[in-house]
This record gives C-alpha cells, sequence and structure tokens, in this order.
C-alpha cells in the first residue's frame, strides 16, 4: 500500500495518507507495540485508534453502524474520534 500511495503521488502530490491502527486488541503485546511498528513508515500513524469490539460485529449484523446499534458505546466514540482525525488531516 506504501507504495501504490507513492507512486499516486507523483501524480497527485497533494495525496494525504495516514495509518489507522484498527482492531486493535487491548492488553495485548501487538496491541502495545503496534504504534512503535509503524515508526519507520513513510506516513505517520493518527493518534485515534480503534479497538476490536463486539459491537462492530453485531452491528454488521444488524445492518446499522456501530453509533446507530449503540451510540453512547465506546466504540462510537472510536469511530467519531477517528472521522475527527480524518477532517482535521484534511485542513
Amino acid at each position: 500500500m506504501v507504495t501504490l500511495i507513492a507512486e499516486a503521488r507523483v501524480f497527485r502530490p497533494q495525496l494525504r495518507a495516514a495509518f489507522v491502527i484498527n482492531r486493535r486488541v487491548v492488553g495485548t503485546v501487538i496491541g502495545r507495540e503496534a504504534r512503535a511498528a509503524l515508526a519507520d513508515q513513510p506516513f505517520a500513524a493518527l493518534h485515534t485508534e480503534v479497538s476490536q469490539r463486539i459491537v462492530f460485529a453485531d452491528s454488521v449484523a444488524a445492518g446499522r453502524l456501530a453509533c446507530e446499534a449503540a451510540p453512547k458505546s465506546a466504540a462510537a466514540r472510536e469511530i467519531a474520534a477517528l472521522a475527527q482525525a480524518v477532517r482535521e488531516m484534511l485542513r
């Protein structure tokens, strides 16, 4: 993906990209080390992370967004924070 984005920037230099840590399993070594693993990559990782949560699977099964299925859940807050981080990156 990094190579594809680098190639695309030849034609669209204004193209922005960032990593999103997604499906992070809280309390695991790999969950803690994910950000460090991205440190040497050419794109930054957004500070916002999305954890692996049951509400995501439940909302897909119900055909709804996590914020619709469980509007006050941690999952809904994480998705709202991710949307805000993307908006800020695009400014």
